[in-house]
């Protein structure tokens, strides 16, 4: 039982670690994009036919 424990500690040490790093890598991502230039709609295009 102490060995499940000892991991079952460890494992969340290694996930709170791996949320964190998410977050700050989230944030990152969204600073950079806002450094980009605003991207023209990139829906679909409709050309008229005769």
């Amino acid at each position: 039982m102490q060995l499940l424990t000892d991991h079952d500690v460890r494992v969340q040490g290694r996930i709170t670690l791996l949320q964190a790093q998410h977050k700050h890598l989230q944030e990152k991502i969204g600073w950079y994009r806002s450094q980009l230039p605003a991207e023209p709609d990139s829906g679909p295009q409709l050309h008229a036919t005769r």
